[in-house]
């Protein structure tokens, strides 16, 4: 059964996407570079649940002689805000309804090609939003009175929360002077002291939050695509995902590396590698790209010391021309696998669809992991068993760009190139209920098999001919 879900059009198309509260989506995106009339920009809407709609509340709009926006990332909450709170924290929700919240936003945004061309490109962007409510003392006198209708309270609230998007600094933080190539990965380590950055053509860097001083860069010797970036849940590794390999970092040692160097300047230290996941063959697929990688959390039923990694198998080769060889060709499945991020060891692999993933995210619980595949479809999975939880088709008219949970985990929203959002409730008792229903179907196999079972012994004993027993008979 498909989740609870709803579309929401965008005037961008969607690159980066991300949720600072259940409630609020930020994302980023545009027409580029170029006078194609499609504005880049970074915007800020509010869900509607009981309408399904999302409220415009803030944009802010980026030049038309830059890249758009390619990836976004958030800083940890600077007010600890509501989401953090448990599913039991309805004081801490009803304190923080009408308070503020703040985030600083990281994107990649090339500069413009005049500004390449003088050898100048400030491809790293920090920004801020802010959403800005009554004061407390206001909203406790306020809620003294009486509000005659529903519609009343909505129309105050509309008025008081507002939300607001501003530009703090730029910084150069990749050597990118072709046009052609941008930042594609940007990434916050869970503490938010570490800003992990990947290019598609092959560079990498781990910088310092919010300072932005360049820790240390690699720059490797085969042109390969950086696709996904992300770090453990105590910040202390930092996963870079390239197309046939993943390679690991400890952060500590780049920690002790910035003491010694100057604000602003690359450290020059070469970072030792953790550990390597090269290129797997999986399941007879004779060559397989990685595509995404995430560890695990532990905030509420997941593990912490897990790595989920998703690859693309190839297109098989060698097949003819004919209808059924072209059905087969356009076939390259995807796959999830999880690690042992002490030993290691593969622990298990699971297929998750026929056609190759394009995005990856984890739930900050810990408990999903969503991936968005080439045929449209969104897919949640269970971090314990990687089985579907659900999985939802049709969710754009183009493949999905980028995914972002909630920080509660019970939101999903996936964006397109397509200019639309799709807006995804997840019930927390969904896996429950599956796994239920996994061992209903179980048991009830079971007790079918098993009236088969007496139903054909029963069958066998009736038609049997009827025989004297040994020894029996007429005496003579």
């Amino acid at each position: 059964m498909a989740p609870p879900n709803f579309t929401a059009k965008s005037p961008i198309p969607v690159y980066a996407v991300a949720l600072p509260r259940s409630e609020v989506i930020l994302y980023a995106g545009g027409g580029g570079r170029g006078r194609s009339g499609v504005t880049n920009a970074i915007r800020a809407v509010e869900v509607v649940n009981a309408e399904k709609i999302v409220v415009d509340k803030a944009e802010m709009k980026l030049s038309r002689d830059e890249d758009a926006p390619m990836c976004m990332t958030l800083a940890p909450d600077e007010f600890n805000d509501w989401d953090d709170a448990d599913d039991e924290g309805e004081e801490s929700v009803k304190r923080s309804e009408v308070g503020a919240s703040q985030r600083k936003i990281v994107c990649g945004i090339n500069s413009s090609e005049a500004s390449l061309a003088n050898g100048v490109n400030d491809n790293v962007r920090m920004f801020e939003w802010k959403r800005t409510g009554p004061s407390q003392a206001k909203a406790e006198e306020k809620a003294e009175k009486v509000i005659e209708t529903a519609a009343k309270e909505a129309q105050v609230k509309e008025e008081e929360v507002q939300h607001s998007l501003g530009q703090l600094q730029s910084h150069e933080s990749l050597s990118i002077r072709d046009p052609e190539q941008y930042i594609k990965v940007a990434r916050i380590s869970p503490d938010g002291n570490f800003l992990a950055v990947g290019a598609t053509d092959g560079q990498f860097a781990l910088h310092t939050f919010p300072g932005l001083n360049k820790l240390w860069s690699i720059n490797p010797t085969a042109s390969t695509e950086v696709v996904d970036a992300d770090f453990s849940a105590d910040s202390s590794l930092v996963a870079f995902v390239l197309a046939d390999v993943v390679q690991i970092y400890p952060t500590s040692s780049s920690t002790a590396a910035e003491s010694t160097s100057s604000s602003k300047k690359e450290s020059g230290s070469t970072p030792k590698v953790h550990q390597t996941i090269r290129n797997p063959s999986l399941k007879g697929a004779a060559a397989c790209t990685f595509r995404g990688a995430r560890f695990g959390r532990n905030n509420g039923g997941g593990r912490s010391d897990r790595l989920y990694t998703v690859v693309n198998s190839s297109p098989e080769q060698g097949l003819g021309s004919s209808k059924r060889d072209r059905e087969r060709a356009r076939i390259r499945k995807c796959f999830i696998s999880a690690w042992d991020t002490g030993s290691w060891d593969l622990l298990r692999t699971r297929q998750i669809a026929e056609r190759p993933a394009t995005a990856v995210e984890m739930s900050p619980t810990g408990r999903h992991v969503a991936v968005s595949t080439s045929d449209l479809s969104l897919h949640l999975l269970s971090t314990r068993t990687l089985q579907p939880v659900w999985t939802l088709s049709d969710a754009h008219a183009f493949p999905s760009t980028c995914l972002a949970f909630s920080p509660r985990g019970d939101r999903i929203v996936s964006g397109s190139a397509d200019m639309s959002l799709r807006v995804v409730t997840v019930d927390k008792n969904a896996e429950s209920r599956l796994l239920n229903g996994w061992l209903n179907g179980k048991l009830a196999t079971l007790i079918l098999a098993i009236c088969l079972a007496l139903l054909a012994v029963y069958i066998q004993n009736s038609l049997a001919p009827d025989l004297p027993l040994e020894g029996s008979g007429e005496e003579e």
